[in-house]
């Protein structure tokens, strides 16, 4: 049995949707007996929402690393802590940011128009107090465009000794200290008992890198940067392609 984790913006979901072709390719991979899964750093409860007909997630790992479910039902949610979040806070003076709690999630609406489908349900983030006896299970910075990002990078290393971070495209994830995509897929085949040459991961972007680096078969796609091509196992033109290799290995170590 192999385990597949694939990251979920620019790799399973595009601008255009799901690719039919990928979503085939996850069925035959799953009726094979192998386990699909998601590794993403968007938190838990809004992966669990992304099933629709024709797609069903074995496993789901969120906040990159520090978050898994199995089959639907939480194994672990570690969360972080409101002292790191409220220093996060006052760095961003409270605008620019998305926070999942166990309970709400918060933003200032204006800030995060763009994101169509995510800030609907919100309550505006006015207080860092706001949160305070709930469990923040997934922070965010999110802009529309790279150059904000690229200037408050230098900003965060201040908080590196508290919490990690990951960015992905024009918006930096944050996560409980000690925890990355690389160390979530290894958790998730520790719970199903597999070993190293059982597991396989795909991604596009940096938020990536500590998967596609530490995960020994990986991929990634002909289109992302170069950084992240070169740090990938294998280079594929979509995640069909990739399921497609596998799915060969498969059979090329059965008949022998």
């Amino acid at each position: 049995m192999k385990l597949l984790a694939s990251d979920f913006d620019g790799t399973l979901h595009f601008e255009d949707g799901y690719h039919k072709e990928d979503l085939e390719a996850i069925k035959k991979f799953q009726e094979a007996g192998h386990l699909f899964g998601l590794c993403s750093g968007r938190p838990l409860g809004n992966l669990q929402e992304l099933e629709e007909e024709g797609l069903r997630f074995d496993f789901i790992i969120g906040s990159s690393g520090a978050a898994f479910s199995d089959h639907g039902k939480i194994v672990y949610e570690e969360t972080i802590p409101q002292e790191v979040f409220e220093k996060i806070y006052v760095l961003m003076k409270g605008h620019h940011l998305f926070v999942s709690t166990t309970e709400n999630m918060y933003a200032v609406k204006e800030d995060l128009a763009f994101l169509t489908g995510w800030v609907e349900n919100t309550i505006d983030l006015s207080d860092p107090q706001l949160t305070e006896k709930e469990k923040i299970v997934h922070v965010s910075i999110e802009y529309e465009s790279l150059e904000p990002i690229e200037k408050l990078l230098s900003q965060l290393n201040a908080l590196k000794d508290e919490v990690e971070f990951y960015q992905n495209g024009p918006s930096i994830d944050f996560v409980p200290k000690g925890y990355s995509k690389h160390i979530g897929i290894e958790k998730a085949a520790a719970y199903y008992g597999l070993k190293e040459e059982d597991i396989r991961c795909i991604g596009d972007n940096y938020n990536d890198l500590p998967m596609l680096e530490g995960i020994k078969e990986s991929y990634t796609f002909d289109f992302a940067p170069d950084a992240v091509r070169d740090k990938a196992g294998h280079v594929v033109h979509s995640l069909a392609q990739c399921i497609e290799r596998l799915m060969e290995e498969e059979n090329e170590n059965t008949c022998e």
